[in-house]
């Protein structure tokens, strides 16, 4: 029994297949005790997908090692796969054999390429459950890196297809799949699709997998909300979360300090960080920043939000231990209400004291919110600081700073030196809006000089010809 669980683990671990919480591996032992010896003795390289057919072992020889019947629920669902979700008819053709080559080596525009042959020789009922969940999956907002309406527009007209094609084959949704549609049309801030997907989860007839929301489930819903600007919608998720005893995590409680940062009350969003995260160091508010800072939202937050003594109800929270996404949160709900002094506070002091170190992105917020409020001497300062710690402003710190120069501040010619430090100290070339911001600032001001020498670096950015 201990065997056959390790190697079915150890499987997992390499194909990074994941299962639902509530089956038990038992129900098909045949597929368990194949997936965990034949797959992975014989086809390391392609655990990914099922091996070509071969005879099952006997019921006999399985009840020695499977008797046991190892719970699924009891490992985590973002674990493990679940092996029935990997049958297949055989033999495969050579079209889908393509496809789960395309698949392996992860490039998003061949996977679509393969997928769509599929759709146009009518294949895509051959595939497993697993591999249309996989391919659902490869079409995903790369993290940290700006994208426009255009590439939204794609990547949503093919998540679209394959869930389409996933329900016209029968195909249900597993735990994964619904965390990754929840995160995909939240990041673009498409609250009704989020909307729909949840109430789909939550439905009665869970089918064959049982599928239930997880903690990753709902903070992509509390994202989502955020996103869409319903901040107050967080705290709703927050109540059916505790409702449905699925426990919060150091990303849940990051989302409600956003959530009130974005609703104008530091002073709550400081309270989360007291009463639910590991700190030796009080929060802003707590210190030489007792005073509350009302806004216009102040008034509602009695009556549309959760009342902070349930939250705290007992027995009391486990606490967590922040990390660096939890103080850019601080971050933006101090600086979104203008407390400059709190952002400082939280650099030099409390920081240190969760013994966490900063991060360009950390500092990238910290120049955000300094230029929104015009102080443009500590936003330099940040530079500063980056500059001795070696790190790299992004393009999107430099562009906070140009666009207060450039705009607010209208020192154009602060602006155009802001381009030449970033192509000859840091060799990144700066964006076309700013090329396009100071030739419309100087063709207002008939500097006609000045819009030829610039245009002729917009053309050379571009690669073209002067």
């Amino acid at each position: 029994m201990q065997r056959s669980t390790t190697a079915l683990v150890k499987l997992n671990r390499v194909s990074g297949f994941r299962s639902v919480p509530g089956k038990s591996v038992s129900r098909y032992p045949h597929v368990s005790s194949y997936a965990s010896s034949s797959v992975a003795a014989s086809h390391p390289s392609s655990s990914l997908f099922p091996p070509p057919s071969s005879s099952p072992p006997s019921p006999a020889s399985v009840s020695t090692s499977v008797s046991a019947s190892v719970s699924v629920s009891e490992i985590s669902s973002h674990g493990l796969w679940h092996p029935y979700r990997m049958r297949h008819a055989n033999p495969q053709s050579r079209a889908i054999n393509a496809f789960l080559a395309a698949i392996r080596n992860g490039r998003e525009e061949n996977i679509w390429k393969a997928y769509m042959f599929l759709n146009s020789t009518k294949q895509l009922s051959s595939l497993t459950p697993e591999q249309h969940s996989m391919t659902l999956r490869s079409f995903r907002l790369k993290s940290q890196v700006a994208f426009g309406p255009e590439e939204v527009k794609k990547l949503k007209k093919r998540l679209l297809f394959v869930l389409g094609t996933m329900d016209k084959n029968g195909v249900q949704l597993d735990v994964r799949d619904y965390n990754h549609v929840l995160e995909f049309f939240g990041r673009i801030g498409d609250w009704n699709t989020c909307c729909d997907y949840w109430h789909r989860i939550n439905s009665d007839e869970k089918g064959l997998w049982d599928v239930h929301p997880d903690a990753f489930t709902y903070n992509n819903y509390m994202y989502a909300a955020l996103k869409s600007k319903k901040p107050v919608q967080v705290f709703n998720i927050l109540g059916m979360m505790r409702k449905a005893n699925v426990q919060p995590n150091e990303y849940t409680y990051t989302t409600l300090i956003k959530a009130h940062g974005m609703l104008g009350d530091i002073k709550a969003a400081d309270d989360v960080f007291r009463t639910f995260f590991h700190s030796t160091a009080t929060s802003p508010s707590k210190s030489f920043f007792s005073f509350a800072i009302f806004t216009k939202f102040s008034g509602s937050l009695q009556k549309y939000l959760l009342d902070m003594d349930s939250i705290n109800s007992s027995p009391p929270p486990t606490l967590v231990s922040p990390s660096i996404h939890t103080f850019i949160a601080l971050v933006d709900a101090h600086g979104r209400n203008g407390n400059l002094k709190g952002l400082e506070y939280i650099q030099n002091t409390m920081l240190p004291a969760a013994n966490i170190q900063p991060t360009p992105q950390f500092y990238q917020h910290l120049v955000r919110w300094y230029c929104k409020h015009s102080d443009v001497e500590s936003a330099t300062a940040v530079f500063g600081v980056m500059e001795k710690q070696g790190m790299t402003p992004s393009i999107s710190t430099f562009n906070y700073l140009f666009r207060q120069q450039a705009h607010k501040g209208r020192q154009v010619k602060k602006a155009e030196m802001i381009l030449d430090y970033m192509k000859h100290i840091y060799n990144l070339s700066p964006l076309p809006s700013m090329y396009r911001s100071l030739i419309k600032i100087h063709l207002k001001h008939n500097r006609e000089d000045k819009v030829h020498r610039l245009y002729d670096d917009y053309k050379l950015l571009k690669g073209e010809k002067k």
